[in-house]
C-alpha cells in the first residue's frame, strides 16, 4: 500500500545506496507531511483526510507482530472508509469535468460513465 500511495518503489536510490521505503515515509509523518508523501503525480489532486486514513491503514500491517497486524476484512473496511471519504470529492468534480475533443466539440464525462455503480 505504501508504494501505492507514494508511486515510489519499496526501496528508493540506487543499488549502493538505498533506503527502505519505510524509514522514508516515516520521516514524513513525523513531521505531518502528507503531501510528501503522497504520490506527486497527482498534483495535489486529492482528498487529504482519505490519504492520511489510507496510509495509517498501510502503517497497521507494517506491525512487527502479526497479532498487532489487522486481518484482511478490517483492512478492506478502512479502504472502503478511505473511499467513502473521496467518493462525494470526485462525484461532483466528474459531474462538472468536461473533454474537448477536435476543436469546438465537447464531450460530458459522468463519474458512472467510467466507473459504474458505485462499490458501495
Amino acid at each position: 500500500m505504501l508504494e501505492l500511495v507514494t508511486g515510489q518503489p519499496a526501496l528508493i536510490g540506487t543499488a549502493n545506496n538505498y533506503i527502505h521505503i519505510l524509514p522514508w515515509v516515516n520521516r514524513k509523518l513525523e513531521i505531518g507531511d502528507v503531501q510528501g508523501i503522497v504520490d506527486p503525480r497527482l498534483q495535489g489532486e486529492y482528498n487529504r483526510d482519505s490519504a492520511w486514513k489510507l496510509i495509517e491503514t498501510a502503517m497497521s500491517c507494517l506491525c512487527q507482530f502479526a497479532t498487532q497486524r489487522p486481518d484482511i476484512k478490517e483492512i478492506v473496511s478502512e479502504l472502503k472508509d478511505c473511499l467513502s471519504l473521496v467518493m462525494p470529492f470526485e462525484r461532483s468534480a466528474s459531474q462538472r469535468r468536461s473533454l474537448s475533443v477536435k476543436g469546438s466539440m465537447q464531450i460530458e464525462i459522468n463519474e458512472s460513465d467510467i466507473c459504474g455503480p458505485n462499490p458501495r
